[in-house]
């Protein structure tokens, strides 16, 4: 619904076997993003045969027939050995070998024809499956594999005995943040005269003043909170071009959390705890995520001891099973049932990608199930800004609009970044042209160029 919908959808018209036309109805600077919701709206348009539409994934023969599936459908297609060990018809690799859970072996695809890449370089490629990242680490410094992947910051105390030219780590799109419920179905609303207490900023504010990041960062990931590859201040990355380093969010400060909090009218009781304004009712907020996983974990925990301390205000924290859920299924982040929730983001180097997570008519609801705006933000600024750089298909003006995006988020404190989820690979030396990717393509983006002086493979 809303502005977002009409660039959401294309008018596709198939040209011939290898060309298809996009017709948007009016410029669109972000149309990289929309590839794909416009197959899928060709498919609904009855431009080409389909057999379902509003599907997440898209397959073509010739481009004379659309295959879509349902999110379900497809999982449980790509989970078959049949679909696994098909052969690719269009890559410089195919598939000789397939062990579920063991490992798959690659050789060069003899259909590849690039006019512009040459043939693959390596003879074969061996992906295995190590088990645990423990040993993964070991078989690597025995000599067992020429690269490792699947490592995260955390991992970077085990490898202190590897070779300090074999250690990769470096900034990618994705990032782990906060996300401050303004909804009136955050259950705090319920004692709190049926609004929640972030849709207020200054609140909001408290709650990153509270929280001492840089220090979490030190204790937990072991690394330095300034650290390019670790630290945002934006809901971006230092990668993206419309990155601005001068941009930052509130920095620790204990002392203005608590005047913002006594200025917002939450006065402590008896016992030293905060209260919701004109009543006795203490303030208790939850903090939800997707676990198990250890490092959130510890950043929960500190968070909680930090805003206990800091903010007077009692903190509980759980994994949530039902927080990546769809409306139809109490998804909590699309019902709004949450307080604060504690998860990853992955971005793409291009603004318009938070417009579903920020403009204002794309809250989900019965009627907008899919609306990724799980916060509540209503900000005519973001909207304005958001509809402009879509039109635009100047570079310099838009990321000049783009920046004020980010910068009017930040100034919001609709979220607060945590830290980068740092790209962490091992390659030895031996492996020849591996440069670690930061965007979705992955570390395997220049596949066919890989080559080894080695007789590892």
């Amino acid at each position: 619904g809303g502005a977002f919908s009409p660039y959401d959808k294309a008018k596709l018209t198939k040209i011939d076997n290898f060309t298809l036309r996009y017709d948007w109805g009016q410029p669109y600077a972000a149309y990289r993003l929309a590839i794909t919701p416009a197959l899928n709206a060709a498919s609904s348009q009855g431009a080409w045969d389909s057999s379902k539409s509003g599907c997440d994934s898209v397959s073509a023969d010739t481009l004379k027939t659309v295959s879509c599936y349902s999110s379900d459908a497809f999982a449980k297609l790509s989970a078959t050995d049949a679909f696994n060990q098909t052969p690719i018809v269009d890559g410089p690799y195919t598939v000789q070998s397939f062990k579920a859970g063991d490992s798959i072996i690659f050789v060069p695809n003899p259909n590849y024809y690039s006019r512009f890449f040459h043939t693959p370089a390596a003879s074969k490629l061996i992906f295995q499956v190590a088990g645990s990242k423990d040993a993964m680490i070991q078989a690597y410094l025995a000599g067992t594999y020429d690269k490792v992947e699947d490592l995260t910051v955390p991992d970077l105390a085990k490898l202190q005995s590897v070779n300090p030219k074999e250690r990769f780590v470096t900034s990618q799109f994705s990032y782990e943040h906060l996300e401050f419920n303004q909804r009136d179905a955050a259950p705090n609303a319920k004692t709190s005269g049926g609004k929640s207490v972030f849709a207020d900023a200054n609140v909001r504010k408290a709650f990153v003043e509270g929280f001492d990041r840089c220090a979490a960062i030190t204790k937990i990931l072991g690394q330095d909170c300034n650290d390019p590859n670790i630290k945002t201040n934006e809901i971006t990355v230092p990668l993206d071009p419309a990155y601005d380093a001068n941009v930052a969010f509130p920095a620790f400060n204990a002392a203005d959390a608590a005047t913002l909090l006594d200025t917002a009218g939450f006065k402590k009781d008896a016992a030293g705890n905060r209260t919701y304004p004109g009543t006795t009712k203490e303030v208790t907020i939850n903090v939800i995520t997707r676990g198990p996983n250890a490092v959130r974990t510890s950043f929960l925990q500190l968070i909680q001891a930090d805003w206990q301390k800091n903010l007077n205000i009692k903190v509980t924290f759980a994994n949530d099973p039902l927080i990546f859920k769809p409306w139809d299924a109490n998804g909590t982040l699309y019902r709004g049932t949450y307080d604060v929730a504690l998860f990853a983001f992955v971005t793409n180097g291009d603004c318009d990608s938070v417009t579903a997570n920020v403009q204002g008519d794309q809250i989900p609801s019965a009627t907008l199930k899919t609306g990724q705006n799980y916060t509540g933000i209503k900000d005519d600024t973001l909207d304005a800004a958001l509809l402009k750089q879509r039109g635009d298909t100047n570079f310099t003006s838009r990321i000049a609009t783009c920046k004020g995006i980010f910068d009017e988020i930040a100034s919001q404190n609709y979220f607060e970044p945590l830290y980068i989820r740092a790209n962490v690979t091992l390659a030895k030396q031996s492996l020849q042209n591996y440069f670690p990717h930061p965007t979705l393509a992955g570390n395997q983006w220049n596949i066919a160029d890989w080559g080894t002086t080695s007789k590892s493979q």
